[in-house]
């Protein structure tokens, strides 16, 4: 679980630290809700026998940096650039899950020259839903939580629409990571990032005038769920392949080896992209 080489790559307002691991075609992997490389060290592990992964902790979060400003999904994405620019892979093929999935939608949107496909794996873009008005007021009360009782208060209500929180059961491998994310969530997530992402509307016309080739990713326990619900939608709307994943919204952090079954598989979904993914 050790990335070969690791470095700090700087960006407009922040230094993101950055981990690379394996050979092949890159693969830039993004992450959600508190934004750590870690998040995917089971998986990236599993990956590099056939690309060149990299992860990045998003700005603000545990080993990157932020000298303030407000927190908006472009900059999110123009950091994914400057990662990719550093790197020196550009194009390369893009993950992305819950919110690291919205910073790939606008990656594609705005920067289609950087990405080869993405995989986005249910990305919660409330406002395509037809009832964006009940999770608009759901994650305002959130926010309006965190700020008048704190975290605790914030995170319960947070919680009951996640539907795996009581069942979740991580591999020990990804403890530290772990308790990284949670300072996160804490320190960021609820008071910057939260209502950015959720209040986000991705430009499908744009991404589909760009020819750039997409895959939704949903798992099978996230059916119903309102970060369920918006891979289907999208979907239709980019009429793009939805490939199955197994488990809940972080599966990837309980059964990697499944979960990067279900990756290669949609990375294949893209085509001549990402053709290397059937190498297991």
């Amino acid at each position: 679980m050790t990335a070969e080489t690791s470095e700090v790559v700087t960006t407009a307002g922040a230094e993101l630290y950055v981990e690379q691991r394996g050979d092949g075609p890159p693969l830039l992997m993004i992450a959600g809700g508190g934004g750590d490389a870690g998040f995917f060290s089971l998986v990236g592990d599993l990956l590099a026998d056939s690309y060149r992964v990299i992860t990045y902790d998003r700005r603000g979060n545990s080993r990157s940096s932020r000298r303030g400003g407000p927190m908006e999904v472009a900059q999110e994405a123009d950091d994914a650039l400057a990662v990719l620019q550093a790197c020196d892979v550009l194009p390369a093929l893009v993950f992305g899950t819950s919110g690291g999935a919205i910073v790939g939608l606008d990656l594609a949107a705005r920067h289609p020259g950087a990405v080869a496909g993405l995989v986005a794996h249910e990305p919660p873009v409330v406002e395509i839903l037809p009832d964006a008005d009940v999770w608009r007021a759901h994650f305002a009360a959130v926010d309006a939580l965190y700020r008048e009782q704190g975290h605790e208060a914030a995170e319960a209500l947070f919680q009951s629409e996640i539907g795996f929180a009581e069942t979740f059961a991580p591999r020990p491998e990804a403890a530290e990571a772990l308790q990284r994310i949670h300072r996160n969530f804490v320190e960021m997530f609820y008071v910057e990032e939260l209502l950015p992402f959720t209040g986000y509307v991705p430009d499908v016309e744009r991404i589909r005038a760009n020819g750039t080739r997409v895959v939704m990713g949903l798992g099978d326990a996230s059916r119903g769920r309102y970060y369920g619900r918006t891979p289907v939608l999208l979907a239709e709307q980019l009429d793009c392949p939805l490939v199955d994943f197994p488990g809940h919204h972080v599966a990837y952090l309980e059964e990697p080896e499944r979960f990067v079954a279900a990756l290669r598989t949609a990375l294949s979904a893209l085509g001549d992209a990402g053709a290397s993914s059937t190498a297991s």
